[in-house]
């Protein structure tokens, strides 16, 4: 195995590519798969030899259902939780959409939405041989949500985390309820401070945060008296991630002191210059490659992994991973999702 040494990344669930993302077309929209294996296995493949300890990822829900992308991000969650990697499950919505918290504010709506998402993603994924733990799930109630859905900070700790978490708390005592981040930046922090003042640390067990502004990371310092976790930070431009990913997340963990844990944004994403770690390419021939475009933390995170294994080399993620799809959507999913029938109860 490869340890579990270097923090904590936010992972998207890729579920189709088409020219419009710069990429062949495969296959016409219609006829796409809900997932393409060959994309979730790359990912995992990197979050696993980066000797990442934590990814997140969202796990949409939309039109008042569980569609193609909440079964989309059901293989990265069982994946990496078979793999001993932790994994915080955003429920959230991916296009900015009001379904979903149309849906969380609907008291009658509200408990079986969290039923599905916790019978789906919470249950022991299948067993990966060798590997002595499976990877904690945990739960992160909305993202950036007076940014995304225009909810005012008060609104959403309120009516949206306060019955979430008593609900969660009654379906699963045991799980680690994570509360929405405000933008990283100065404007996160008047955010994040109504959201205390409404009384956001008696609804979760975590409280989140947001670094993309370093001068912004002195004002969260003293907020939370509950452990935080910092549930996306980067820096725009490759040349720049580095320097992020170390010094500023040093500054991070001596201003705020209370700091767990610090997800990186992002792996993959189909914006180059930015935040992601790497660049995808697909050819008829190779398939899909992820190269390398964050050159010097991707080096890092590697001497990070080999320092540790101390030369002795590691089991390939092959051996432990034979076949991605035995971590994707069973009939059992599909039964627990069609057994919901929201599209009824919404009308």
């Amino acid at each position: 195995m490869v340890p579990r040494i270097n923090g904590g990344i936010n992972v998207h669930p890729v579920r189709r590519l088409g020219e419009q993302d710069g990429l062949p077309v495969l296959g016409e929209p219609d006829d796409l798969p809900v997932i393409i294996p060959e994309l979730v296995d790359l990912q995992l493949r990197a979050v696993y030899e980066l000797g990442i300890q934590q990814i997140r990822t969202t796990v949409t829900f939309d039109a008042f259902g569980f569609g193609r992308s909440f079964l989309g991000a059901i293989p990265y969650v069982r994946a990496a939780r078979a793999l001993g990697i932790d994994v915080l499950g955003l429920i959230g919505n991916l296009d900015f959409g009001l379904d979903l918290p149309r849906a969380l504010s609907n008291p009658e709506l509200r408990p079986t939405v969290l039923q599905v998402y916790l019978d789906v993603l919470n249950r022991k994924p299948l067993p990966v041989p060798g590997v002595d733990r499976v990877g904690e799930f945990t739960v992160q109630v909305l993202n950036e949500p007076t940014h995304a859905f225009a909810i005012p900070p008060r609104q959403y700790v309120q009516q949206f985390l306060r019955p979430v978490y008593a609900d969660l708390k009654t379906l699963a005592p045991d799980l680690i309820v994570v509360s929405a981040a405000p933008v990283g930046n100065r404007n996160g922090v008047l955010r994040a401070r109504e959201m205390f003042r409404a009384g956001l640390e008696r609804y979760c067990d975590r409280v989140a945060f947001h670094v993309y502004e370093r001068e912004a990371i002195p004002y969260f310092a003293g907020l939370s008296s509950l452990p935080v976790w910092i549930t996306e930070s980067s820096v725009v431009g490759p040349g720049r991630h580095f320097d992020w990913a170390t010094r500023v997340y040093d500054e991070v963990h001596q201003m705020l002191g209370n700091v767990e844990r610090i997800f990186y944004y992002d792996l993959f994403d189909l914006i180059p210059g930015q935040f992601r770690l790497f660049d995808l390419t697909v050819s008829e021939t190779e398939g899909f490659r992820f190269q390398p475009e964050s050159i010097e933390l991707l080096d890092h995170l590697a001497r990070r992994v080999d320092v540790a294994t101390e030369g002795r080399g590691h089991a390939p993620y092959d051996a432990l991973i034979p076949d991605i799809t035995a971590y994707f959507p069973t009939a059992e999913d599909h039964r627990i999702i069609d057994s919901a029938d929201l599209s009824q109860r919404s009308r």
